[in-house]
This record gives structure tokens, C-alpha cells and sequence, in this order.
């Protein structure tokens, strides 16, 4: 059984264990040795470091949380996203943010889910419509609110140049 909704908050939430100094001994060496090819343990400890250093903000993982009840309740046929792909999904955004050089993940990163969050090729255009209306309907407001807020700020100094003058 998946975890439930309210579970997965908690679940996406959560960061692994750890890792020990041993990790960047072995990276050096991987990289040294391998004079620049991407050896797998120098992969695995990007990846272990990516997952230790890079925060998830709640806003994206609101956004894989009902990317999920979307797929499965509202898709016909539902689309079942296990709990062990979204916590690979959190994994892929997190190596996404530090490969760019950042430590939280964007919203505009859950972009990439699109090739990730299907079962079958006909399945990736519902995950992709999706994630872009959540993300314009984000930008919208927040486009709006600073649209209004700078409306307000100048009826604010013309009610005050008014006050002033009278």
C-alpha cells in the first residue's frame, strides 16, 4: 500500500543518514584514477552529497504530492506513481539543484518529473500538461501580486501627497 496523502508530506520531507569522510577520500581517489571519466562511486557519493546538502522546499514537494493523487485519481486510466519512484524523484531534483551549483531545488525543476512519473510513452504528455499549469498558476499569482502591490504602494503616496498638500 502507498503511503497516504498526509503521510507523503513526511515522507518526501525526510533526508538520508549521513555519510562518512570516507565518501570524499573515495570520490578523489574515483575522480584521480579515473582522469575524468564519471566513475560510479564518485557518482554515488554526488549523489549522497546532493541528497545531505540540498533542501526541499514545501512548495515542491506540495507539488509531487498532488502530481500524484492527480495521476491516480484523476487520469483515465489512474497513473500509479509508487512511494519508492517519488522518493527517487526527490533524489533526481536534488542531484538537479547541486549540479547547478544550488542547495534548494526549484519549482521550476519538477519540469523534469515529465520524463520520469509515466508507465507508458502516451502517459508523459498528462504528467507534462499538469506540472506546467501548477507552474504558470504559480507564477501568475505571484506575477499578480507584485502587480498589485505596486498599485497599492502608489495610492499609498498619492493619498499621502494629498493629506500633506491639503
Amino acid at each position: 500500500n502507498p503511503v497516504s496523502d498526509d503521510g507523503i508530506t513526511d515522507l518526501l520531507s525526510s533526508t538520508p543518514s549521513e555519510v562518512s569522510a570516507e565518501g570524499e577520500v573515495t570520490r578523489a581517489m574515483a575522480m584521480a584514477e579515473g582522469e575524468g571519466r564519471l566513475e560510479p562511486e564518485w557518482l554515488e557519493d554526488l549523489m549522497e552529497e546532493a541528497r545531505r546538502e540540498v533542501a526541499v522546499p514545501n512548495q515542491v514537494i506540495d507539488i509531487l504530492a498532488r502530481l500524484r493523487s492527480h495521476l491516480m485519481e484523476e487520469c483515465e486510466p489512474p497513473i500509479y506513481i509508487s512511494d519508492r519512484r517519488l522518493l527517487k524523484c526527490v533524489g533526481m531534483l536534488k542531484m538537479c539543484a547541486f549540479t547547478n551549483g544550488r542547495k534548494q531545488v526549484s519549482e521550476f525543476d519538477t519540469l523534469l518529473l515529465k520524463h520520469v512519473c509515466w508507465s507508458t510513452p502516451e502517459e508523459q504528455d498528462k504528467v507534462n500538461d499538469w506540472i506546467v499549469d501548477q507552474l504558470v498558476s504559480q507564477t501568475e499569482t505571484k506575477q499578480l501580486r507584485y502587480l498589485l502591490l505596486g498599485v497599492f504602494t502608489r495610492c499609498c503616496k498619492a493619498m499621502s501627497n494629498r493629506e500633506g498638500g491639503s
